[in-house]
């Protein structure tokens, strides 16, 4: 081999050895508005949760006034049909 092509490949391989910081740092910054995003909406979702718990859980409060009850209706209440386990 002759000189100059050994430092041919010297340098074609110190151009595959160099390592772009700019997608690494886009990449990090990426992931970090990610992880802001999804607590975003975690803590959102959460408290959304704590509301629907807290007023499914709280006693609803009676209508105060001359409210009477209704008689329960003379026809038979309609009862839901299941369907039967199917064999395979």
């Amino acid at each position: 081999m002759s000189k100059t092509n050994h430092n041919k490949c010297e340098t074609d391989q110190s151009k595959y050895m160099q390592v772009k910081t700019v997608y690494a740092r886009a990449a990090i910054i990426l992931l970090a508005v990610n992880f802001c995003l999804t607590g975003y909406v975690m803590t959102s979702m959460m408290t959304i949760q704590n509301e629907q718990a807290d007023s499914a859980a709280s006693p609803q409060p009676l209508a105060t006034g001359t409210a009477t009850l209704s008689k329960p209706s003379s026809t038979p209440q309609e009862t839901p049909q299941t369907l039967g386990k199917e064999d395979n």
